[in-house]
C-alpha cells in the first residue's frame, strides 16, 4: 500500500475538537515544493441532526448488555418468548436479529472511519428522537454498526437498526 501519513493539529479545526469527532477532508498535494507538501482544501465536521456517532462510556456499557440479550435470544440460547422481553425500538425489524447472533457484545464502541464512510449515506437524520450509532465486533473480527434510539433524558437505550 502506498501513501503518506499526514498529521493535523487541532488548531487547524474549529474548536473544540473532541475525541471521536469525524471530519470529511480533502487534501491537496503541492508539487511546487515549499514547507509543507500538503494543504487541507476542504474540511467539514460530519454531523447528522439528532444522531450521536460516539457513545459515552455509560451508553456503551448499557448497549453491551442489550446486545448480549439480543445475541442470546437470536442464537437460541433463550426460549422464543425472549423476543418480547428485548429492549427493541418499535421500528426495529425482527428479521435483523439473526445478524446479531455471532457478535462480541462487550466490544461496543465507536465505529471506525471505514465503517462510518460505508454507512454514512444510510443514516437518516432524526427529527424527534436522538439516535446513537455504535459498532460491535463479530466473532470473525468484522465490524458491525448498530443504531440505538435514546430516550429524552438519555437514560434508556432501545435497539433500532443493524447496518
Amino acid at each position: 500500500m502506498y501513501g503518506d501519513a499526514i498529521r493535523l493539529s487541532s488548531q487547524e479545526f474549529e474548536t473544540p475538537v473532541n475525541v471521536n469527532d469525524y471530519y470529511e477532508l480533502s487534501i491537496r498535494r503541492h508539487t511546487s515544493g515549499g514547507c509543507s507538501p500538503y494543504s487541507i482544501a476542504h474540511k467539514v465536521k460530519v454531523a447528522i441532526s439528532n444522531v450521536v456517532l460516539s457513545p459515552t462510556g455509560q451508553q456503551a456499557y448499557a448497549a453491551s448488555f442489550i446486545l448480549d440479550e439480543v445475541k442470546n435470544c437470536a442464537y437460541g440460547q433463550l426460549v422464543d418468548s425472549c423476543k418480547a422481553d428485548l429492549a427493541l425500538d418499535a421500528a426495529f425489524q425482527r428479521s435483523q436479529l439473526s445478524l446479531l447472533s455471532h457478535i462480541k457484545p462487550r466490544t461496543v464502541g465507536t465505529c471506525s472511519v471505514a465503517m462510518i464512510a460505508t454507512i454514512l449515506q444510510q443514516i437518516e437524520p432524526a427529527e424527534k428522537q436522538t439516535r446513537l450509532i455504535s459498532c460491535v465486533q463479530s466473532l470473525d473480527g468484522k465490524e458491525l454498526a448498530v443504531e440505538f434510539s435514546l430516550s429524552d433524558d438519555e437514560s434508556r437505550l432501545l435497539l433500532n437498526k443493524v447496518y
